[in-house]
């Protein structure tokens, strides 16, 4: 069993993985059986949503006031071959309570939440090879993500993607 934290600060030695994430990716791929235990300050459903269904994450414990005991009972769950996710994120599996967005529309609203327009979003997009790129299709994609979440504009779109803790 491993438990890693997904947030690594550098420092002076070489390192192979930048994150968390990344050693779990690596665990995952040459060791698929093996029970890996995410333990981070980290609480964005999306991320924890990703974790788990990309990479099979056996558990994703929030750290915390209950942290260590709810590690504890992680541990305890994953020998049993149960997934384990902390309160504050159990709901990070459920459709009811967010919605199942792509990794593009993740990256879209965080462009918005940045202060870049549609354009440079866009320009953005075009320089990292995020497809679609055009100008008309960013617009299309804010206009539908206004839509499903009912936000008035960008702006408000914004507000409440991070009201529920998807940026």
């Amino acid at each position: 069993m491993v438990i890693t934290d997904l947030s690594y600060v550098p420092d002076h030695r070489e390192q192979k993985f930048s994150s968390g994430e990344q050693l779990i990716a690596a665990l995952k791929i040459k060791h698929p059986q093996l029970p890996i235990i995410a333990y981070s300050v980290e609480d964005r459903l999306q991320r924890v949503r990703s974790l788990v269904l990309d990479h099979n994450l056996n558990a994703y414990v929030c750290k915390g006031r209950k942290g260590l005991d709810q590690l504890n009972t992680a541990i305890l769950k994953v020998y049993e071959g149960e997934i384990y996710l902390s309160p504050q994120v159990e709901n990070a599996l459920s459709g009811k309570t967010t919605p199942v967005l792509e990794d593009y529309d993740i990256i879209l609203m965080e462009q918005l939440a940045n202060g870049l327009s549609q354009k440079e979003i866009s320009d953005y997009f075009r320089d990292h090879s995020i497809q679609p790129y055009s100008l008309s299709s960013i617009e299309k994609k804010v206009g539908k993500l206004c839509t499903h979440f009912r936000a008035k504009n960008a702006i408000h779109l914004v507000a409440l993607a991070k009201d529920l803790a998807l940026i």
